[in-house]
């Protein structure tokens, strides 16, 4: 730090010099006593960073990522996206750099960390969902007065852009799946395939829909089953969707297979245990042991068939006019 006097055409102004983030820097001021207060401010900042360094400069990332996890994780994200973050953490970021202490995070070797990640066969898109779960996790330190600055926020991250062309399935895909889950005797998966691909609702949604969510023209979305648990939806909004004559049809179907049941019923409960693909049991995904892991304690899993993941990609608005004018043209002939 240091206070210069200069000379310039329209009088005498001051400059304070000092050094910032390996950088160095000036402010030109045009009284001696502002100068004095400004270069008095930065000494004094200084030694504040200096005293958060001393008192965390040991933390390793795997500490701060625990310390992360009950403070910030649990209470604020789904219990869906901490588990899918702590398989990221556990096989790419805590062999790493998990044992790294936060002074010895650089942009530096965070760039070195990201080169090693692409010599290991991770993809673009992992590689961003990394440094992307990193950063997020050393902003937090920064807010909390841990870190004066993110060093992840300056390495460039892959783009997010979708690199594939989605090809949602034709409407003749679809009625063979559920023609072949309705000889076996499955409606309940066969009439789920049918809210799926012709009504665009996500897999969560449609475990978490009632009838009373059935309306004349619409289907009402407004919650989400994620691990078994009933949330709000992904964007957290409630929104409609519209009703199809032939899924309606569908839907009266099953409600009168199911014995009529009340509004508030779920249209698609959990199988019973035994039935099907069970509901109960640990899953063990992105559990860890140890404290420095991301320790997530184990779910069950949403009741689903594997009729779901086939014709979760249908919802769109072709696939849903193609098999109402085919039902329509039925009737006709």
């Amino acid at each position: 730090m240091s206070i210069e006097r200069l000379e310039r055409q329209g009088g005498v102004v001051w400059r304070v010099r000092w050094r910032e983030g390996g950088h160095n820097r000036a402010k030109v001021l045009g009284r001696k006593r502002d100068a004095e207060a400004f270069d008095a401010e930065m000494r004094r900042r200084k030694r504040a960073g200096e005293l958060v360094e001393s008192a965390h400069a040991q933390m390793t990332l795997a500490e701060l990522a625990h310390e992360w996890l009950q403070v910030y994780g649990v209470p604020n994200l789904a219990r869906s996206t901490l588990e899918s973050y702590a398989i990221t953490w556990d096989r790419h970021v805590l062999p790493s750099i998990g044992g790294l202490q936060l002074r010895e995070l650089t942009p530096q070797v965070l760039e070195r960390f990201r080169g090693e990640l692409a010599a290991a066969g991770a993809g673009l898109p992992t590689q961003r969902r990394v440094l992307v779960i990193v950063q997020g996790i050393l902003q937090r330190a920064v807010e909390w007065g841990y870190l004066p600055t993110n060093p992840a926020r300056v390495v460039r991250k892959p783009a997010g852009r979708r690199r594939h062309v989605v090809r949602p399935m034709a409407p003749v895909v679809v009625e063979r799946i559920r023609s072949h889950l309705l000889a076996g005797g499955d409606m309940r998966s066969a009439t789920l395939v049918s809210v799926l691909a012709y009504a665009g609702v996500r897999p969560g949604e449609a475990l978490a829909l009632t009838f009373g969510d059935v309306r004349k023209r619409t289907v009402l979305v407004e919650r989400s089953v994620s691990l078994g648990e009933v949330k709000e939806t992904k964007t957290g909004r409630l929104r409609s969707v519209r009703l199809l004559p032939p899924l309606a049809e569908d839907l009266i179907a099953w409600r009168a297979a199911c014995g009529g049941p009340g509004d508030e019923v779920l249209i698609f409960p959990p199988r019973a245990a035994g039935r099907g693909r069970s509901t109960s049991g640990e899953t063990g995904r992105g559990t860890a042991s140890g404290r420095q892991r991301l320790r997530l304690a184990s779910t069950e899993p949403a009741p689903t068939t594997c009729a779901t993941a086939s014709a979760r990609c249908c919802s769109t608005r072709a696939a849903r006019s193609s098999r109402s004018r085919a039902k329509r043209g039925t009737r006709r002939r």
